[in-house]
């Protein structure tokens, strides 16, 4: 009886701290928007270029690019090739990101802008996805990112929802909100950003209390939640590592209950 107990008192600790990581994203963009509201000196250089806030999303993407090179190491040394070059494809990306966030160093060294980048770069920095001819791509790009991370959890196959395998490649519910406001803030200005244009007074109090004008927040909040992501899978590796890992054999799934996460 007091082992259940003990098990059932860890089940409902897991199932809060996923509320809580779940509930999270709200309580930092209801801060932004205060300080918005509020403090609109204080709100105004947090969007500036090299702020706090990109500096902390530079140090998620960075620590979450070794935590998925480390998964690919630890993929690949037990045998799982292809979750092992995923990951490893998955570090290259984060690392890039990470360095894109602060303009390569460019202000911190105090690198000056190449000809190429003055005229090609919409904010004359050193940066890839300012380019021009490659910022169609990089919205696209946050949007993909963002539908996978908000809703493809929603689509798995009903016999491996309980199989903590295959949140390896799909965040779980309890990390959605940390992928939907990147996708809002890109499907906002793509669908009905135009109609601004037109009716402003009818979206002015909307630019009053909203924080998707401004990139930062949103990009914050997905930044901490690759990292987290990864962190959890960090953590599920060595589990199931130790358990044998056959992702989708769906004859070891009823075997292969891993503790770890849903």
């Amino acid at each position: 009886m007091e082992q259940k107990n003990l098990s059932d008192r860890k089940l409902s600790n897991k199932n809060l701290l996923k509320i809580a990581i779940f509930l999270f994203p709200l309580l930092i963009l209801a801060i932004f928007i205060i300080i918005k509201l509020r403090f609109a000196e204080v709100y105004r250089p947090l969007m500036w270029e090299d702020s706090y806030i990109e500096y902390a999303q530079f140090l998620f993407f960075f620590l979450s690019t070794f935590i998925s090179l480390y998964i690919s190491i630890t993929f690949f040394r037990s045998g799982f090739k292809i979750m092992g070059c995923l990951y490893l494809f998955l570090a290259i990306g984060l690392l890039l990101i990470s360095f894109e966030e602060i303009s390569w160093g460019q202000r911190i060294f105090n690198i000056q802008t190449t000809d190429f980048f003055n005229q090609h770069n919409y904010q004359d920095e050193i940066t890839l996805h300012n380019l021009f001819e490659l910022k169609w791509f990089s919205i696209k790009l946050y949007q993909i990112v963002g539908l996978y991370g908000s809703f493809l959890w929603i689509f798995i196959p009903r016999r491996y929802k309980n199989n903590g395998k295959v949140y390896f490649l799909i965040p779980n519910w309890y990390l959605s909100l940390y992928f939907f406001p990147v996708l809002f803030r890109h499907i906002y200005f793509d669908l009905v950003g135009w109609i601004e244009l037109y009716s402003w007074r009818l979206f002015s109090f909307m630019e009053n209390i909203s924080v998707w004008r401004q990139q930062e927040p949103s990009e914050l909040i997905l930044a901490l939640g690759f990292l987290i992501f990864l962190i959890i899978n960090f953590v599920r590796q060595r589990q199931v590592l130790g358990k044998g890992f056959a992702l989708f054999d769906s004859s070891r799934l009823a075997r292969q209950k891993i503790s770890l996460t849903r």
